[in-house]
């Protein structure tokens, strides 16, 4: 790739190469056999590909059964024309997004583990908790399996939402779907719905709720004497911080897990600490197993810059990490990831801020030690 090409210019011609779609003429009809050869790939993609005649009319706008009359050949030539110029354009967006799918599971990660014993002990003694975890590093994943395997209720929090909203979404989380309009009756319903079951509460983006909302999420906490674990970003410390004139209500009934504690910080790193403190928030190891699935192959140094990036704790971390592989991925197909398809994608993803984001992984992988043998 020559070092002169802009990110977007690599990525517009890349766009005009077709992987899927035939190149149909415009302004001017389509014959009954370009008509034919898309009926005939849309039938054979789909096929291949397991998709739903009905999931494909609901993403492009079509009425049900309007497909199947195409199929059938029972449309008309001019709807016959809209129809497969429409599947034409969408078998070339649903190949390019399968290319560059990354299908990733859960990951025991040394992070994930410690949010999990957490919550378990959280679990286990019926305390609240507060887990600060920086945004993009699988926190909602992490979530999801704990109320899965925990039988939990989880929910993810929003700012707007005002107390009576907040448990009417709580209401819904535990299987509560009797309609109220006032906070007391909304707060019985939730009580008795818990109360008795040891189910925890997991909440999700914490630190965005209203401070109002939480005085709510403790006084479920009590009557229901269930385990509630809040998990977001440094803000939640702030929102449980309640000791002030010798209350403590909250923070008195939080164990706390902070993912930043003694982990290196390529764009803040801390002069006082010595080496020996420093330590990654992802082993590579650990980014090594969430691409794996998805059978991406880098070379050894583009890897590391992959990692590096995964460990930026302010900048989305894995969320980013997983964007800038699937953007390669996209252009590049099955090639094996090269570092100069890293420095492509950054930029175009974030402007200037990328190539601010190549520094810091560079001096996160010069920092943290020698590479893997």
């Amino acid at each position: 790739m020559s070092t002169e090409e802009r990110p977007i210019d690599g990525l517009s011609s890349d766009t005009r190469i077709l992987i899927q779609a035939r190149p149909l003429p415009e302004g001017r009809p389509l014959t009954e056999e370009q008509v034919g050869e898309v009926r005939g790939d849309y039938v054979k993609y789909a096929r291949e590909n397991g998709i739903f005649d009905a999931a494909v009319e609901s993403q492009i706008g079509l009425e049900k059964g309007t497909i199947n009359r195409m199929r059938t050949k029972q449309a008309d030539s001019s709807e016959a024309e809209a129809v497969v110029r429409k599947l034409n354009d969408w078998m070339e967006r649903d190949a390019r997004q399968r290319r560059a799918s990354m299908p990733m599971d859960y990951v025991p990660t040394n992070l994930a583990e410690q949010m999990r014993a957490i919550a378990m002990t959280a679990h286990a003694t019926t305390a609240m908790a507060a887990l600060v975890v920086p945004s993009g590093c699988g926190k909602t994943m992490v979530l999801e399996v704990l109320a899965e395997r925990m039988g939990g209720a989880y929910l993810y929090c929003d700012e707007t939402l005002t107390q009576i909203q907040f448990l009417k979404s709580v209401s819904r989380a535990v299987g509560n779907h009797r309609p109220f309009n006032s906070m007391a009756k909304g707060m019985r319903g939730i009580v008795e719905r818990l109360v008795g079951t040891n189910r925890p509460l997991l909440l999700d983006e914490a630190h965005l709720l209203k401070r109002k909302c939480f005085p709510l999420i403790r006084s479920i906490h009590d009557q229901a004497e269930i385990a509630i674990v809040m998990a977001g970003t440094h803000e939640i410390i702030d929102r449980i911080s309640d000791q002030a004139n010798a209350c403590g209500q909250l923070s008195s009934r939080c164990l706390r897990f902070n993912a930043m504690e003694h982990i290196y910080n390529a764009e803040s790193p801390n002069p006082a600490r010595g080496r020996a403190a420093h330590r990654p928030l992802f082993s590579r190891e650990e980014v090594k197993a969430m691409f794996d699935r998805a059978a991406v192959c880098f070379d050894r140094d583009a890897f590391e810059l992959v990692w590096g990036i995964a460990c930026l704790p302010g900048h989305g971390c894995l969320r980013t990490a997983r964007r800038v592989v699937q953007l390669v991925r996209q252009r590049y197909a099955d090639q094996t990831i090269e570092p100069s398809m890293i420095r492509w994608a950054l930029p175009l993803l974030f402007g200037d801020q990328g190539r601010y984001l190549i520094r810091l992984a560079e001096r996160h992988v010069e920092t943290c030690g020698p590479r893997a043998a």
